[in-house]
Parts: structure tokens; C-alpha cells; sequence
């Protein structure tokens, strides 16, 4: 009974040996490693065999023989512990290598991409432009004078149009060098975009636990409640529209860049709006201001115009025509507002805020007076620079507006002191991306509702600012 005993420990200990080895050997590469493999079973047989002679040297009562084999086995295994660390630590640096320069390609990228965009918003009026629209204004003006003087010969007129054409050639020269900037600027931001790795860096690293036998139909609802979670979720919500893209079964399309751009995917999101639009469908306002949206992420102004004359062109039939002509003036305003063009920006708000109540859509029409609301807000808003707080009420004042959801945005806003001390939000928002708590600490802290929105969740940023400013008034704002 007891040599069974014995028979069954060795059995145990040198299974657990050769599970130990194959371990290592697939830490170390796998058994396509070339002379790593036989070295390592070599060891493992070694210690097998180590172990039995010191079982039967200790048997024997052979007890410094025994201490001398341990000493040697553990030695052995010690070098040979290091030995598979350092080729594990190797492998692994080996498997680690692609994503590292793919991460490190995509930052590079990002930065151009940052840095391309940025040039491209700079370029306006040169200094050399001024100059010669100033000059060419004073010869006109000096033709139109002399003209009107008696005595001016003939001489004196051609010397002064000449003076005038030579003023329009370097307003020509002028624009002819801005054009050849900005056609530079475009083409580095174009570049810069296609440089971009797609899918991303962090895609693999992203697990999703999705039935892909579902219908998008279903899948879509699944993005939906994944990227309402926010966080991993947003990013797991992406991966799986990209994989039902790849299965080729996405519906018409169009929510592939949607829910990348509510994602934060901008640059992403914005070559495939470009692939979705490239034929200019009608009706697809949505894609249009989205599209807009990104180019103005990426300070491209005139792009983001350029999709929003589109989208004006291509409106939905009635009747639902004249809400969708006022969401493009309301997005018309917000490009032309950061792009410091105030009087445009008022312009396009106004009219947006004229369009909404005249819309004939068969649903929803109650709340096109706040939506027009919400505009006026950010019309009103143009003309502070900060928000004057010093007539501010003690007390707890709500405001409304409506987001994505059926339900309004609630805004609870508490005066103490006459400074902002609290602001809390009531929702339904599905996908908020933190807002709904960011934004209200936001505006506590710069005691203005001047705050920057969300990425992928500008619709219930503005429908809190709206909601805080209703509240304010009523807490006595001065204007």
C-alpha cells in the first residue's frame, strides 16, 4: 500500500512537471521556438530525475548527498526560472510591439491632425491683403476726386487709374496667396485624417459579449444601451456597430458614422459621414449637421458651411421642411458664432427662432416654441462675455428645455449669497456622456453658463445651459 502511495506521488509530480514545462514553453513562444523547446524539457526532466535521487539518497540515509542535490536542483531551476522570464518578458514585448506603433501612430496622427486643423481656422485677411484693399480704396477714391476737379488732364487721370490697377493686381496677388494657404491647410488636414488608424488602437482591447446571429434591428438597441453607460461602454457600443458593418448588415447606413461621431469618434465619424454623403441624398439632415459638427470640431468653418448649404438644399419634402430648415440656420449660427462671426451667427439664429413655430410636422409640435427657446439663449448669450451674477436672489429657482429624450431637462439652480452654490439636473437622456453631472459642476465653477459641452452630447449640454439661464433669469439676472 505504501509503494502504491509512492508510485501514485511520483505519477502527480511529474505530471505536475510536465504541465509546468509546457507552460513555459507557450510563454516563451510556443513549440515552433527552435532550440528553446528541447532546453526547457530538458530541465524539467532534469529536475524530474533531480527529485527521484534525492528521494532515494534521503531513503538511504545519504542526508549531506541529499542537501548537496537540493542545493544543485534549486540552483538549476533558479537559472532556469530567470531564463524563461527573460524569453516570457521578450515574447511578450514581441506581442506588444504592433499595438505600441499603432498607438503611437494614431497619437502622432491626432496631433497633425489637431495641429493641420488649427492652421486651417487661422487663415483670414492678411496683413498684405489689408494693405492693399486700403490702397486700392484710396485710388478709387483719388480717381472719383480728381475727376470732379476742372483742369485734370487727361495725364493725370490715366496716371491715377494706373495707380488703381496696379492696387487691383495686388489685391489679386493678395487673395491668390490666402487661396493657396488654405488649399495647403486643407490638403495637410486631409492627409492628416487619412493617416489615421481605422479601427483604432484601443478596438482589440475591447471585449463585447453580443450574440452577432441578432438582426441589427436588435443589435442597434444593444449599441444604444452600451453607450448610454458611458465610459467602456461607449467603446464597446462602437465595436459592435464596426461589426455588423463588417457583417454587412447595418441597415441604410446611416447610423454607423452617427453613433461614431456620438461616440467622440470625430475624425473617424467624419470620413465616414463624408462616404455617406458623397452622393448628396435628400432628407438626411441629420447626417448633415452631424457632418457639419466634426468639421467644426476641427476648426474647418467653411466646410462645415459648405455641408450646411447642402443640407439646405437638399430638405425633406413637408412637412416636415421648415423644422429641418431652422435646425440648419440654428447649426448655421453655432459655426459662425465660433468662428467669431457674431453678426452671421445672430442672423442665422433669428431665423431659426422664426422658423420653429411655423413648422406643420404632424407630431411634436409643442415643443417647437422651446426649442426656438433654446436658440434664443444662445442668441442672448452672444452678447456676454460673463454672465453679470451680482443681482442674483437667494433661493432655489428651475429651469426647462428639451434634450434628446420625450422629457425635459429639468435645471435646478440654488442661489447663495448671490453666487451660484448648486446646480442639479432632472433627465431621461439616454446617452448624456456624463453631461448631465459634468456641466452643472461646470457652471458652478466659472459662475457662468459659458461652459464648453460635451463631446457626443451637445443637444443635452445646450439644453442644460438653456435650462440653467431660464433659471437665472428668474433669479434676477441682469441683462
Amino acid at each position: 500500500m505504501v509503494r502504491l502511495a509512492h508510485y501514485l506521488a511520483g505519477l502527480v509530480g511529474i505530471g505536475i512537471i510536465g504541465c509546468v514545462a509546457h507552460a513555459a514553453v507557450m510563454a516563451t513562444g510556443g513549440y515552433d521556438m527552435g532550440s528553446t523547446v528541447p532546453l526547457t524539457i530538458a530541465l524539467a526532466a532534469g529536475l524530474g530525475v533531480g527529485s527521484i535521487a534525492i528521494g532515494i539518497a534521503w531513503r538511504d540515509h545519504r542526508r549531506l548527498l541529499a542537501l548537496l542535490l537540493i542545493v544543485a536542483l534549486m540552483a538549476g531551476e533558479g537559472w532556469a526560472l530567470l531564463l524563461t522570464a527573460e524569453r516570457a518578458m521578450a515574447q511578450r514585448e514581441l506581442q506588444q510591439a504592433p499595438l505600441r506603433l499603432a498607438t503611437e501612430t494614431r497619437t502622432k496622427a491626432t496631433t497633425r491632425l489637431t495641429a493641420a486643423s488649427a492652421s486651417l481656422a487661422q487663415i483670414g485677411e492678411t496683413p498684405r491683403l489689408a494693405r492693399a484693399l486700403t490702397a486700392k480704396a484710396t485710388a478709387d477714391r483719388a480717381v472719383v476726386d480728381s475727376a470732379a476737379k476742372r483742369g485734370c488732364a487727361s495725364n493725370c487721370r490715366k496716371l491715377l487709374e494706373q495707380q488703381v490697377e496696379t492696387a487691383e493686381r495686388e489685391v489679386s496677388y493678395a487673395r491668390a496667396e490666402i487661396s493657396l494657404a488654405r488649399h495647403s491647410a486643407e490638403q495637410e488636414v486631409s492627409e492628416a485624417r487619412a493617416a489615421l488608424q481605422v479601427p483604432p488602437p484601443w478596438f482589440d482591447d475591447v471585449r463585447v459579449d453580443y450574440d452577432m446571429g441578432h438582426p441589427w434591428d436588435d443589435a442597434r438597441l444593444e449599441v444604444r444601451r452600451l453607450m448610454a453607460l458611458g465610459g467602456e461602454g461607449v467603446r464597446q457600443g462602437i465595436k459592435l456597430t464596426y461589426l455588423y458593418v463588417l457583417k454587412g448588415d447595418i441597415g441604410n447606413g446611416h447610423e454607423y458614422p452617427m453613433y461614431l461621431f456620438m461616440g467622440g469618434e470625430f475624425a473617424w465619424g467624419l470620413v465616414e459621414y463624408e462616404k455617406f454623403l458623397a452622393h448628396k441624398p435628400p432628407a438626411h439632415t441629420h447626417g448633415y449637421l452631424n457632418l457639419a459638427s466634426s468639421y467644426r470640431h476641427f476648426g474647418e468653418y467653411e466646410s462645415a458651411l459648405d455641408t450646411l448649404n447642402t443640407a439646405m438644399a437638399r430638405l425633406p419634402e413637408p412637412p416636415w421642411r421648415i423644422a429641418r430648415q431652422a435646425d440648419i440656420h440654428d447649426a448655421m449660427g453655432d459655426v459662425h458664432a465660433e468662428a467669431g462671426d457674431l453678426a452671421k451667427a445672430r442672423a442665422d439664429y433669428r431665423q431659426a427662432i422664426d422658423l420653429y413655430p411655423k413648422s406643420t410636422q404632424p407630431y411634436g409640435r409643442h415643443l417647437l416654441r422651446r426649442q426656438a427657446a433654446k436658440v434664443q439663449t444662445k442668441l442672448d448669450l452672444l452678447d456676454y462675455e460673463a454672465i453679470r451674477l451680482g443681482g442674483l436672489r437667494d433661493g432655489t429657482y428651475s429651469g426647462r428645455s428639451r434634450g434628446f429624450a420625450e422629457e425635459d431637462v429639468v435645471v435646478h439652480l440654488t442661489v447663495r449669497a448671490g453666487k451660484i452654490s448648486e446646480v442639479t439636473v432632472d433627465h431621461q437622456e439616454k446617452i448624456d456622456m456624463g453631461s448631465t453631472t459634468i456641466i452643472p459642476h461646470r457652471i458652478v465653477e466659472a459662475q457662468s453658463v459659458k461652459v464648453d459641452a460635451i463631446t457626443g452630447a451637445t443637444v443635452t449640454c445646450q439644453a442644460i445651459v438653456d435650462g440653467a439661464f431660464q433659471a437665472l433669469k428668474k433669479a434676477g439676472l441682469e441683462q
